[in-house]
């Protein structure tokens, strides 16, 4: 694993489950810069949480001075966190054209319920769908729920997010 990320322990990783999705496996990014926000604070109350739906994919947490760096790289972010980056790595190289997956700025949203509601929404998907069917999904939700800012969808001429790439 790159020495740029932090990662759930390696006893809460497991293979993906056959017969509840693809056997894609998830790449999940947590990024925080560190705003001290109450979404911030609902958001990382629920981390075990997300933790636990996601354990047959790779959470990555990543340290807040990696997550500036990241942000100053891509500048479009900055103020938006906390972000939860899903990526379909499989899909990703099978037709990274159709889409592998999504940014959710969780810094965006103003009441931390509704941050958390978000939160929920994006593992219900995650768990669900791969790649374009995901972005399928989200292009759909976004567009219904009017929340177009929140949502970037991957594999849309936004290859440079894959930067922060688990090296296993």
């Amino acid at each position: 694993m790159s020495d740029a990320l932090i990662a759930v322990p390696e006893a809460q990783l497991h293979t993906a489950t056959p017969g509840i999705r693809s056997a894609h496996v998830l790449d999940v990014f947590y990024i925080n810069s560190g705003w001290n926000t109450a979404i911030t604070r609902a958001v990382e109350e629920n981390l075990p949480l997300l933790s636990n739906f996601l354990k047959d994919h790779r959470l990555y947490v990543l340290k807040r001075e990696q997550a500036q760096s990241y942000m100053l790289r891509h500048p479009v972010v900055v103020g938006a966190d906390p972000v939860l980056l899903v990526v379909d790595r499989e899909s990703a190289k099978i037709t990274p054209d159709r889409g592998y997956g999504f940014r959710l700025c969780l810094g965006h949203v103003r009441q931390p319920e509704a941050a958390v509601s978000m939160m929920k929404w994006a593992v219900q998907v995650a768990l669900t769908a791969n790649g374009a069917e995901m972005c399928g999904i989200v292009r759909q939700s976004a567009h219904r729920e009017s929340f177009e800012g929140t949502i970037e969808l991957l594999g849309e001429g936004t290859g440079h997010l894959l930067e922060f790439a688990p090296v296993v």
